[in-house]
């Protein structure tokens, strides 16, 4: 997922894994420390500064979901998956709020006409 910070106004990345329907953090990337972004990182997890950016990884536990209040302003919120992008306001609208988490649907289903949305 990326993003604009709110804030600071940069981009901020999250990348996950999808692994048995749940949701793995495996990095975040983003430009500058100070609100609402961290500043070192956690027990075992690894925090670098590379090109300009900083880089928090081998991030511990998992989601079985995420609710995001999707920006109506700056945002930007983008869903990127195997190299497509999908700004979730053009798909749900500005200032919703959703809850992003991985299911399993068949091509059978997706071809039936089954939605993701609920």
């Amino acid at each position: 997922m990326k993003y604009t910070h709110s804030v600071h106004l940069s981009d901020v990345i999250e990348e996950y894994k999808v692994r048995n329907e749940r949701l793995y953090p495996v990095q975040l990337i983003y430009e500058d420390t100070g609100i609402g972004m961290p500043s070192s990182a956690g027990d075992g997890e690894t925090f670098e500064m590379k090109d300009g950016k900083y880089y928090i990884s081998n991030i511990k536990g998992y989601h079985d979901s995420i609710s995001l209040s999707v920006g109506s302003v700056r945002a930007e919120h983008t869903i990127r998956y195997v190299d497509r992008s999908y700004l979730l306001k053009d798909y749900v609208g500005a200032g919703s709020v959703i809850t992003i988490k991985p299911l399993h649907v068949s091509n059978w289903n997706l071809m039936r006409g089954e939605t993701l949305s609920e």
